[in-house]
């Protein structure tokens, strides 16, 4: 009888873990802020190296599709940013749109919005703490 026991909890425990064992895609995409195309640069972010880095579900399904393109809508927390020597991450959803044109060079579109709190014009004033969370 314990053993049984011992058999039938395996495979349960399993099934209660496999959520949580949910693959994720993860893209990094880095470079240079800029150049400035209209208007000023507020935060002095022109010229600063910065890295996006998206966590993805593997199993999240589009909001919405076509033959062409896949939009999907990512959780808040899904997408961080690293620049002015911190780290911020998006608090609403954001969006990602894949386009899969029938010629030319697939696009991925990420729109997102992160708050930098008060971060310094000038990126080397480190003594200014500014929604750092990384």
């Amino acid at each position: 009888m314990y053993l049984r026991g011992l058999l039938l909890s395996g495979p349960v425990l399993m099934l209660g873990l496999c959520p949580l064992m949910a693959a994720r895609i993860t893209y990094t995409i880095s470079g240079g802020l800029g150049p400035v195309l209209s208007g000023s640069d507020p935060a002095g972010a022109n010229g600063q190296s910065a890295v996006l880095t998206a966590a993805v579900n593997a199993a999240l399904r589009p909001e919405s599709h076509t033959a062409a393109t896949a939009t999907y809508t990512l959780p808040a927390g899904a997408l961080k940013l690293k620049c002015f020597g911190g780290s911020f991450v998006t608090t609403r959803t954001s969006t990602l749109k894949y386009t899969f044109p029938a010629a030319g060079l697939d696009q991925m579109v990420l729109t997102a919005t992160f708050f930098l709190g008060a971060c310094p014009r000038n990126p080397q004033d480190r003594g200014n703490r500014y929604n750092e969370i990384g």
